[in-house]
């Protein structure tokens, strides 16, 4: 590999332009990059440096070029997998848009136009494939699964929706052992890892599990007290089981305490940031099944008779 000659006089620029990389400087980088670049023509680490801060900055077409032109093959193959082009990146950033609204169908029209345009991203077939299993289109989601993991290989994020695809789908037998195979290795980053426990207790309560799904759903609502899904999905869960008014008081109760947890959290106004990250929680959709949940107990929870204290120290008839 033909680097920067130490004696050269491009080898101070040449340790300038590193720092402002280690520092993530890109739009800083570039125009001393270029530079070194028509001054040492035949040097493939600064094109190479050079094509990725190109990527960095979202010009997809200009690093391939680069990278093809000095025979970097491996890292132009890579790059036109993992960055957007141009002409799909708006269809990509109008499905995210949908996506974070929670509106599937839209948010799978927009992606599948992105896809078009790049056939093997990794970010629009994961995309794609999440919102065709939140869609309810499993067999389609893993089409798309199977594509991603061919190109870019199996990750915990991967096998997390494949399982939710294949529970949906009653292949329980496939399902439950991704799921606790993820549940046993490294958790993944906020907010994914909610729905691990989340869909692997519904995929043990669907395939008549209830004892183990319940202990699922209880252990991470105890471990994670921000995770207010599987926490109201044991509430549900004792609710139909329940056989005593005593059982219904401490449903009464938790739901009552998890109602002001939920009341909190919707309160708050998370900002995005610049990096899209999927968070799971429908605010609208987990209000609805709370309401719900509230009605049913309401249904069945006992009247609340006086208490002994209370109806001796009621004020008795007076004596005509």
């Amino acid at each position: 590999m033909v680097g920067v000659a130490a004696g050269s006089a491009t080898a101070g620029d040449y340790e300038d332009a590193q720092k402002l990389l280690a520092a993530q400087k890109w739009s800083e980088a570039l125009p001393m990059l270029k530079e070194l670049n028509e001054d040492e023509p035949e040097s493939i680490t600064i094109a190479q440096d050079l094509g990725q801060v190109l990527l960095r900055l979202n010009r997809r077409e200009e690093a391939l070029e680069i990278l093809k032109k000095y025979r970097l093959n491996r890292q132009a193959d890579i790059a036109a997998r993992a960055f957007i082009s141009k002409e799909s990146f708006r269809f990509y950033q109008q499905g995210l848009d949908w996506l974070m609204k929670h509106v599937y169908p839209q948010a799978c029209e927009r992606l599948e136009h992105a896809l078009e345009k790049d056939q093997a991203h990794l970010d629009v077939l994961l995309r794609l494939a999440q919102c065709e299993v939140l869609d309810g289109n499993a067999d389609l989601a893993l089409k798309f699964l199977d594509q991603l993991e061919r190109i870019h290989g199996k990750t915990p994020e991967t096998q997390l929706w494949r399982a939710r695809a294949a529970a949906l789908r009653n292949h329980f037998e496939e399902a439950l052992p991704i799921f606790t195979a993820l549940a046993g290795g490294p958790k993944n980053p906020e907010p994914t890892n909610e729905l691990i426990p989340l869909w692997w207790g519904e995929a043990l309560l669907a395939s008549g599990k209830k004892t183990e799904a319940l202990a699922t759903f209880e252990s991470d609502a105890k471990a994670n007290p921000a995770h207010l899904q599987t926490a109201l999905a044991a509430i549900r869960l004792r609710l139909a089981q329940a056989e005593s008014p005593h059982q219904l008081l401490a449903v009464d109760r938790d739901l009552t305490a998890w109602e002001k947890l939920l009341a909190a959290r919707l309160a708050q106004k998370p900002k995005r940031g610049a990096e899209f990250v999927f968070d799971p929680f429908d605010a609208e959709a987990i209000q609805r099944t709370a309401n719900d949940t509230r009605q049913q107990l309401r249904a069945v929870l006992p009247t609340p008779t006086p208490s002994p204290s209370a109806a001796s120290s009621s004020p008795r008839p007076s004596k005509v």
